[in-house]
């Protein structure tokens, strides 16, 4: 009993904050056309680079640029420990 009186207080607010917000029926249709136009282009170019495999190199490249940088601020944080890293 308290706690749907806790559920329908949040629920007034969010309803509140949202209200705000301005409404909108979508992207216009020149959005639409212009992906569609821009799809056919990249298909057009798929056969000289094929770009599936380019975004899987890229994603594979960003994976390792950042544990690499992962394991150097762990390194980094674990070298401010007095008893590890001595400065502390």
């Amino acid at each position: 009993m308290i706690f749907s009186g806790f559920v329908y207080i949040a629920a007034y607010v969010l309803q509140a904050i949202t209200s705000i917000l301005p409404s909108s029926d979508g992207f216009p249709a020149e959005v639409s056309s212009a992906f569609t136009t821009f799809g056919g282009y990249v298909q057009i170019l798929d056969t000289v680079l094929p770009l599936a495999t380019l975004a899987t190199v890229l994603a594979i490249l960003f994976a390792l640029d950042l544990a690499v940088f992962g394991f150097k601020t762990f390194k980094w944080l674990i070298s401010h420990l007095p008893f590890v890293g001595g400065r502390g």
